[in-house]
Parts: C-alpha cells; sequence; structure tokens
C-alpha cells in the first residue's frame, strides 16, 4: 500500500510540474501577441502595454523556482518552518504588486484584443493584395499622411486610420508592414518624429520645451517619446537637438 501511495505521489508531482509549464507557456504565449497586437494597432501603445502583466508572469515563475528551491533545501537540511518561511513572502510581495499596478494602470474603455481573428483577416487581406494595389494604397496612404497629418492624435489607432484614408484595417495593416517594413506603432511615430525635427527650431517654439513639442506632434508621454526618437534616430532628444541647433 505504501508503495502505491508512493507512486502516485509521484505521478501527482510530475503532472503538477506539467501543469506549471503548459500555464507558464499559454501566459507567455498570450502575452507575446497582446504585444503584437498593440504594436500593430495602436500609435501609442504605452498605456495598454501591461508590462505589469509580463512581471507577474515572470515574478510567478522566479516564486516557483524559489518555492521549489526551499523544498529541496529544507529536504535535504531538514529545515524547519521557522527557516523555510522566505518563499511565502514572495508571494505575498507579488501580491501586494499585481494589486498596486494592477489597480494603478491606466486603461482605454475598451481593448479588442482577438489573435485569431486578427491573424487570420491579416492573412487573408494580404494574400489578396496584387502588388500593382498595393502600390496604389502606399501612395494613397503616403500622401493622407502628409497632408491631413493624423499622427498629431495621440489616440490614433489602426481601425481610425482606416476609416479616415478609407482602406480595410486587413489592407492598411498589410500595406505597412510590406511596402514601409513597419508595424503601424513605428509607422506613425516616425512621422511623429519627422514634424518635431521640423517645427523644433521655429521662432514660435523657441521658449517650448522638447516635451510641450513632442505632445504637439502626437506623442502622449515623455518616457513614450524618448524610447520612439532613440529607436528611431539612434540619438537622445536632446543630443539630436544640440547637435542640430543653428548657430
Amino acid at each position: 500500500m505504501s508503495e502505491l501511495a508512493n507512486v502516485l505521489g509521484k505521478v501527482d508531482l510530475l503532472i503538477r510540474y506539467a501543469s506549471y509549464l503548459y500555464y507558464f507557456y499559454i501566459s507567455v504565449k498570450l502575452y507575446k501577441a497582446y504585444r503584437n497586437w498593440t504594436v500593430n494597432h495602436h500609435s501609442n501603445a504605452e498605456t495598454i502595454s501591461f508590462q505589469w502583466f509580463r512581471n507577474v508572469i515572470v515574478g510567478i515563475i522566479a516564486c516557483f523556482i524559489i518555492k521549489e528551491s526551499f523544498s529541496m533545501l529544507s529536504t535535504i537540511l531538514d529545515w524547519n518552518y521557522h527557516e523555510d518561511w522566505w518563499w511565502n513572502l514572495f508571494i505575498i510581495a507579488i501580491i501586494i504588486y499585481v494589486s498596486i499596478k494592477g489597480y494603478s494602470q491606466p486603461q482605454p474603455n475598451h481593448i479588442d484584443f482577438n489573435t485569431d481573428q486578427d491573424t487570420n483577416n491579416h492573412e487573408n487581406k494580404t494574400s489578396n493584395t496584387e502588388p500593382k494595389e498595393e502600390a496604389q494604397l502606399e501612395k494613397r496612404l503616403a500622401e493622407y499622411m502628409a497632408q491631413q497629418k493624423p499622427f498629431l492624435n495621440p489616440n490614433l489607432n489602426l481601425d481610425t486610420l482606416s476609416k479616415s484614408v478609407v482602406i480595410s484595417s486587413g489592407d492598411l495593416s498589410s500595406v505597412i508592414n510590406s511596402s514601409f517594413k513597419l508595424n503601424f506603432n513605428d509607422f506613425v511615430n516616425g512621422y511623429r518624429i519627422e514634424e518635431f525635427k521640423k517645427t523644433l527650431h521655429l521662432p514660435e517654439n523657441q521658449n517650448y520645451t522638447l516635451l510641450s513639442v513632442a505632445l504637439d506632434c502626437g506623442f502622449n508621454s515623455k518616457s513614450t517619446f524618448n524610447r520612439a526618437f532613440k529607436k528611431n534616430t539612434g540619438m537622445s532628444p536632446k543630443e539630436w537637438t544640440t547637435s542640430t541647433k543653428p548657430i
């Protein structure tokens, strides 16, 4: 009977570890899909990035490793409870972090995230768009961006732009990805950065800060602006400003 209980205990442990690994994998996969969706649908994705959720996943995995490590050390060193309680403190820290970050995370009214539907629509639109038609859509989009400057709207997203330029969201995403070789977020921020460069040294902007001009160009926060500018130019906004400042 004891031998059977021992076998069942090992099977239970194996199933538990397998379930841990499975749900960790699903969580990471879902988060990566969501992150990919945000940069392909939103021009300012920081407020809906859910980076705290990524940190929670990492924290839970770390907590699991610490817990199991303490369990092994407890068995080997024959620790009592007072010597083996640290992993419980770590779990409490994770719970507090989730509560604070989840509550303080600013969110829009609605997030229409559907990975399967979005992937299928994108694949269908890409396969149905002929090269000649795609070139026409690329020209129409570029002209609209230059003339109407929709990127000045900090809440611009893929659906809003597709309706304004009269291109389906699937075709619009395909054109941006294949013709411009960018995701939606980088595509829009590229125009914002060029607008910033053109307007920064204008006489009417001499009394404004870099951030103030950046906000007028469509960025919604300092961190988003700095990150996008560095990615686009290889320099920080301050470095670029210093190097291009009129003598």
